[in-house]
Parts: structure tokens; C-alpha cells; sequence
């Protein structure tokens, strides 16, 4: 979590590292799923997004790589893909939100997002 020092449980580090794997993962999902469905409908504006957000993402990589032991807080440069990420994850709820397994996924993404929210706060008002 960064250059900082905390002085908290470690429970709330975990809780919010888990939740973010979930969400990315998750969006991961929503953005090949709603990029399929742009190439399917021939919808420009969706693809032009999901192809900035890949484009981004895949430069943040790129930078990774080359210069493996620079700062960690270096991810300010790629935040344009958590926007993309959470749009698209939006998008796709949109879609499922009709059935009983969408409706599921939507209840299950809203419930994580509130405790990443949750533990962010706790997490960041406590820097030491």
C-alpha cells in the first residue's frame, strides 16, 4: 500500500486488497464481454473505450517491465483504467440486471464495492 506506515489491524489491508481483486477482476470480465458485444453490434464508441482502456493498461505494463523498480504509487498514470473498468463493469451490469444470476451479480458487485469503500476510508485516514 504504498511508502506509507500504518498503524492498523491487518485485516482491513486484507479486506480491501481482496475486494480489489475482485473488482478487477470482474471488470477484467465486463470490458472483454462488452468489447465482444461492441464488435458484435459494430458499436464505435464502446470499442474506442475498451481500445483506450487496453491501450493504457498495456503501456502501464509496458513502463512496469521496463523500469521494474520505480515507485509503486507510479499506477497515478494508469488510473484512466479503473474509469474504464468501472464504466464497463456498469455496462454490463445494465445488461444482466433482468434475470435472477444478473440481478446475483449485481447485488455481489454492489456489496464489494461497499466494503472497498468502506476500507479505503479506515485504511486511509489512518497514515501514520
Amino acid at each position: 500500500f504504498g511508502e506509507f506506515s500504518y498503524e492498523i489491524d491487518n485485516l482491513i489491508p486484507l479486506t480491501l486488497f481482496t475486494a480489489n481483486l475482485f473488482l478487477m477482476a470482474g471488470s477484467a470480465i465486463a470490458t472483454v464481454a462488452a468489447t465482444v458485444a461492441a464488435i458484435r453490434r459494430h458499436n464505435g464508441e464502446r470499442l474506442l473505450l475498451a481500445g483506450i482502456g487496453a491501450s493504457v493498461l498495456a503501456s502501464y505494463l509496458l513502463f512496469n517491465l521496463r523500469y521494474p523498480f520505480c515507485c509503486s504509487m507510479d499506477y497515478r498514470y494508469a488510473v484512466g483504467t479503473s474509469l474504464i473498468g468501472a464504466l464497463m463493469l456498469s455496462l454490463v451490469q445494465e445488461r444482466l440486471s433482468h434475470g435472477k444470476a444478473g440481478k446475483a451479480v449485481a447485488l455481489a458487485t454492489e456489496i464489494v464495492l461497499t466494503v472497498f469503500a468502506a476500507a479505503s476510508i479506515v485504511m486511509y485516514t489512518n497514515i501514520v
